[in-house]
């Protein structure tokens, strides 16, 4: 893969740099292992050192969701790009709780 791009099969660390607004390419999942593909940039490569020398926080329910979006993809059993999906959609975290039938609380 071309150097302006990194790739890391860490799921949690994958799923935090999500949250972190890091632009995800694509990902790969081979067997029991998916490699996810980013952008390479100088943000990303700041935000992986904060997340191994633990000096980041995250929102809990953001991480929570960020982490039920990437297990989605990964079970969706297929190579894909991600051209809609460049980050983590705050959309997704509005803290409204839905029950299965779609009402909202």
């Amino acid at each position: 893969m071309d150097s302006k791009y990194y790739q890391h099969k860490d799921f949690y660390l994958c799923a935090y740099l999500l949250v972190q607004h890091c632009q995800l390419i694509k990902h790969e999942r081979i067997g029991n292992s998916t490699t996810f593909t980013f952008l390479d940039t100088p943000e990303l490569r700041q935000q992986i050192s904060d997340y191994f020398n633990m000096r980041s926080y995250v929102e809990p329910i953001a991480y929570s969701s960020s982490i039920k979006m990437l297990k989605t993809l990964i079970h969706s059993n297929r190579l894909e790009v991600i051209p809609a999906l460049t980050s983590f959609d705050k959309g997704l975290n509005n803290n409204e709780f839905s029950n299965k039938f779609g009402e909202k609380f």
